[in-house]
């Protein structure tokens, strides 16, 4: 799901999509 949101929030240019995907990926590390 956060990979999903990833790059939609990320091409709207909201930086909250960029942070919750940095923590998406280290929380499935």
């Amino acid at each position: 799901v956060h990979i999903e949101q990833g790059p939609v929030l990320e091409s709207l240019g909201l930086p909250l999509g960029v942070v919750q995907g940095i923590a998406g990926q280290t929380r499935l590390r």
